[in-house]
């Protein structure tokens, strides 16, 4: 017998992190901005216990700086998608001109 959603939401609770690195997001990004490896951050990271393979850590970040919109290794030192978006578009209607 296939189980509701109310059903399941009832016998099972929520994930807190889906993702082991998740919390430590911001330590990484703060790690790589100052020019630290992946490689470098993954023995950090098991000098803590957890376990994480260097290209492991790369798309967990490529994947997490999406979804809150950021750009990294940007020449134009842009951070944000909307404003790469919009530095472009500028660029391009000035070629028009």
């Amino acid at each position: 017998m296939k189980k509701s959603l109310k059903q399941y939401t009832e016998q099972h609770a929520p994930r807190k992190n889906a993702s082991k690195l998740l919390p430590f997001y911001s330590e990484m990004k703060a790690m790589r901005d100052q020019g630290y490896s992946y490689r470098q951050i993954s023995e950090a990271l098991q000098e803590n216990g957890i376990n994480a393979y260097p290209s492991e850590i790369k798309r967990f970040m490529d994947r997490r700086d999406n979804q809150i919109g950021l750009v990294r290794n940007n020449p134009d030192g842009i951070t944000h998608q909307k404003d790469y978006k919009d530095q472009f578009f500028e660029k391009f209607d000035k070629k028009g001109e």
